[in-house]
Parts: structure tokens; sequence; C-alpha cells
């Protein structure tokens, strides 16, 4: 007999609302230090200052208690144009998957961005990127 495989817990994913400022900052800055970017003191304050949950849709994913990931995005309006109804577009800023959630990436990625496309198609917006 082979011994039983774990349960994995499922993949949670939920729009971010204003009161996430600092969890969606402290993914971002996660998602810069991974890219690169220096180490800045004051940084979780300066994002939740100035990120818009209305202007900047977010998902955050989340998996055995976890921030497993992110997903910001932007809404730009589109300009107008003859016979055509003016919309908005939504562009991705930051997909991240937290280091933790490395084995899952993929998973992650694909449930962060099913995610926005959902929520674009029930509110009108396309998505660009």
């Amino acid at each position: 007999m082979s011994a039983a495989q774990p349960v994995r817990e499922p993949l949670r994913v939920r729009r971010a609302s204003g009161d996430d400022a600092l969890v969606v900052g402290a993914l971002r800055l996660q998602a810069a230090r991974a890219a690169g970017a220096p180490a800045e003191p004051g940084f979780l304050d300066r994002f939740a200052r100035v990120w818009d949950a209305q202007a900047h849709p977010t998902w955050v994913a989340e998996h055995a208690g976890r921030h497993a990931g992110v997903l910001i995005a932007r809404v730009v309006a589109d300009l107008p144009w003859p016979g055509v109804v003016a919309a908005a577009r939504l562009e991705t800023v930051t997909l991240f998957v937290a280091a933790d959630a490395a084995p899952y990436d993929a998973e992650v990625r694909a449930a962060l961005t099913a995610a926005l496309r959902g929520w674009a198609r029930e509110v009108g917006h396309t998505v660009a990127a």
C-alpha cells in the first residue's frame, strides 16, 4: 500500500479592496525586489497613499493562509471613435507569484488572469494585456 498523498488546499482569488493597500503594496514590493529593484524604506506607506482600488483593479491569490500572488491592472479610457460606444480597457501593471507559491506558478497566474477577465466581461471592459 502506498502512502496517501496530502490534500493540497485550494487556491483562492479575491478582488482587493481599499483596505488591502498594505497587502497589495507588500506583494508589489516583493515583485520589485524579485526583479532586482533596490530596497526602499517607506515604500509601503508611499504605495498605500497612492494606490486606488478603482483606478487599479487588483486581485490577490491566497493559498494555505499565505498570499500567493497579485495581479494589478490599470483602467484606461478609450478615446472616442465615430460609431463606437466609448469603453475602457484594462492593462496589466503587475502579475506576480510569490516565491512560496512557485510550485503552483502556472495555476496562480491562470487564476489571477481568469479573475481579471471575468470581472472585465461583467463591467464591459476589454483586456489589453
